[in-house]
C-alpha cells in the first residue's frame, strides 16, 4: 500500500475496524523507519551479468577488507541494501568477481544509513564505473578520479594484462622460453604502471595544493604518503602544512604522520614501548601496569581470518601459563570494529581485551608490525625478548621455558584418537560424507560472512578432491561458470 491507501484507510473505516486501521498505520510507520535505516546501492552495468558484486568495509590496514552484501548482476542490474552499524559516514569498496577484472581494492562509495547510490558502468573495469549520490563526499570522490581520468583507465587496463602474464607464468603448460619471455613483459608492466601511478600522483597533488581540507582529501594525502612518502615527501611536505592540529589527530591524519615521520622502532633487547589501551568499559590500561610476569601481546585485527582462527589457540597458552604470563589482546580496529565482534556475534577473547585507539599508528608501528596477528614477548622487567608471527609463536614461547599448546596433540590427548587437522571446507564436507550412504559424490560451497573469501570441499567417487587454495582447484569439477583468472 502507499501512503495515500493508508489515509484513506483511516478516514472511511467502513472496510476495516479501527483498530486494525491503527496497527497498520503503526505498521506502515515502523517500515518508514526501517527505510530510514538501510542504505541501497542501485547498480546498471552492461556486459558483465552474471559477475559477482561484493561491497566491503576496509578495517584499518592496506588491504585488509570485510565484505558484508553481495548480489550477481542480471539482466545489467545488481542491488545491494544493508545496514551500517553506525550512523556516521563509512567509506566503503564495491569489489567485482569476473572474468578480466582488475585486482585492485575496490570502487570507492560513501554511506550513510537511508541514502540512496547510484552506479552506472560497462564492462569490467569496474573502479572506473561512475558513482552519484546525495553525499558531497560521493561528489568530491567523483572529481578526484576525472582529475586522472584517462590515466587511470590505462593503469587498470595495464593490471588485467599483467595479471594475465601472472596467470601465464604460472601455468604448468608453458615451456622456460615461454615462461622467461612472459616475466620480460610482465616487468615491462610493471614499469608502465609505475610511471602511470606517478602521473596520477602528481596531477593529485596539483589539485589537491589548490583544494580545500576534507575527508576525501585526507584519504587521498594518506594513500600516496602510505607506499611513496620519500619520492614525494616535499610535495606532501606541503599538504601537511595546509592540515591545521585537528585534522591531523584525525585517523587520516595520524597515519599521514606516521607514513612522513615514522616513529622508532623498538626492537629486540631494548625497552617496551608503551601507551593507552582500553578495556570495553573504557578503563585505561597500560603494558607497564603488568610488569613483574612475563607479558605477551597479540597485536590483531578483529576481522582477520588467521586472528580469529587463532583464538581458540591463544586461550589454551594462556590457560596453561596463567601463573607467570600476562595475555595482552590489543586490537588496532575502529571502536566499533573492536567491539562488535563481542557484543553481537559474542566471540570468545584470550587475556585482556583491549584497544589501541591509535589503530595501526600505535603499537603496531611503534613493534615494527608488518603481519596480523603479530606477536610481542616482553620480559618481567620491561625488556622486548621476541617479535614473531603466529608459525614461530610455539618456538619463541619454548625458549623461555613456557608450556606451549600444540593444538593437534592437544585434540589427540583429549579425545585419545588420530587428529588429522585439514582446511575447514575439507573437514566439513568429510565429515558430511561420512555420514550418509546415499552419495559417493559430494560438493559444499562456503562463502565467509565475516572477511575471507569463499571455499569449496569436493569429494568424488570418495576421494577428497584438493585445490591450491580457497575455491583455486576444486571448482574446477562443478558444472558451473566461474572466472578463469580467480586467485
Amino acid at each position: 500500500m502507499n501512503s495515500i491507501m493508508w489515509i484513506r484507510c483511516l478516514v472511511s473505516g467502513k472496510s476495516l475496524s479501527r483498530y486494525v486501521c491503527l496497527f497498520l498505520f503503526l505498521a506502515f510507520f515502523v517500515e518508514i523507519t526501517a527505510e530510514e535505516r538501510t542504505f541501497v546501492i542501485k547498480g546498471r552495468v552492461k556486459n558483465l551479468d552474471g559477475a559477482v558484486v561484493t561491497l566491503q568495509r576496509m578495517n584499518g590496514w592496506k588491504t585488509a577488507a570485510v565484505g558484508f552484501a553481495v548480489d550477481t548482476v542480471k539482466n545489467g542490474k545488481f542491488l545491494i541494501k544493508g545496514n551500517l552499524p553506525s550512523e556516521e559516514l563509512t567509506l566503503c569498496y564495491l569489489d567485482v568477481n569476473a572474468e578480466n577484472t582488475p585486482s585492485v581494492v575496490g570502487l570507492a562509495v560513501w554511506l550513510k544509513n537511508g541514502i540512496t547510490v547510484k552506479v552506472r558502468g560497462k564492462g569490467p573495469l569496474f573502479p572506473f564505473w561512475q558513482v552519484s549520490s546525495s553525499l558531497p563526499e560521493q561528489r568530491e570522490e567523483q572529481r578526484y578520479r576525472d582529475i586522472v581520468k584517462q590515466p587511470y583507465k590505462e593503469y587498470l587496463e595495464s593490471i588485467v594484462q599483467r595479471d594475465a602474464y601472472c596467470k601465464w607464468i604460472n601455468s604448468k603448460d608453458i615451456t622456460t622460453f615461454e615462461k622467461d619471455s612472459l616475466q620480460v613483459l610482465y616487468a615491462v608492466v610493471n614499469s608502465h604502471l609505475d610511471s602511470l601511478y606517478d602521473v596520477m600522483c602528481r596531477k593529485k597533488i596539483t589539485y589537491m595544493l589548490d583544494a580545500p581540507v576534507s575527508e576525501v582529501w585526507l584519504r587521498e594525502v594518506e594513500n600516496i604518503s602510505k607506499f611513496y612518502a620519500d619520492v614525494y615527501r616535499v610535495q606532501l611536505e606541503r599538504l601537511l602544512a595546509k592540515m591545521d592540529s585537528a585534522q591531523r589527530k584525525t585517523v587520516y591524519g595520524r597515519r599521514i604522520m606516521a607514513n612522513l615521520f615514522p616513529p622508532e622502532t623498538v626492537e629486540v633487547g631494548d625497552y617496551m614501548a608503551d601507551t593507552d589501551l582500553y578495556d570495553l568499559e573504557g578503563n585505561v590500561h597500560r603494558i607497564a601496569d603488568y610488569l613483574g610476569r612475563y607479558i605477551l601481546l597479540d597485536i590483531r585485527q578483529q576481522y582477520c581470518v588467521g586472528c580469529v582462527e587463532s583464538m581458540s589457540y591463544m586461550q589454551k597458552i594462556e590457560k596453561r601459563n596463567a601463573d607467570k604470563l600476562v595475555l595482552m589482546t590489543i586490537s588496532v580496529d575502529d571502536e566499533d570494529g573492536w567491539r562488535r565482534p563481542w557484543f553481537v556475534w559474542k566471540m570468545p577473547v584470550a587475556g585482556l581485551n583491549l584497544w589501541d585507539k591509535d589503530g595501526i599508528t600505535g603499537l603496531f608501528l611503534r613493534y615494527g608490525s608488518n603481519q596480523f596477528p603479530y606477536y610481542v614477548l616482553i620480559s618481567p622487567e620491561g625488556i622486548v625478548l621476541e617479535k614473531c608471527g603466529i608459525k614461530t609463536l610455539d618456538a619463541c614461547l619454548k625458549k623461555y621455558g613456557f608450556n606451549e599448546c600444540h593444538l593437534q596433540a592437544f585434540l589427540e590427548e583429549k579425545y585419545s584418537q588420530k587428529i588429522v587437522i585439514n582446511n575447514d571446507v575439507n573437514t566439513i564436507v568429510m565429515g558430511y560424507f561420512a555420514s550418509q550412504d546415499d552419495y559417493e559424490s559430494v560438493s559444499f560451497l562456503y562463502q565467509a560472512r565475516i572477511g575471507g573469501t569463499g571455499g569449496v570441499g569436493h569429494i568424488h567417487r570418495g576421494h577428497l578432491i584438493k585445490g591450491r587454495h580457497n575455491i583455486a582447484g576444486e571448482i574446477q569439477y562443478l558444472p558451473i561458470s566461474f572466472s578463469e583468472n580467480y586467485q
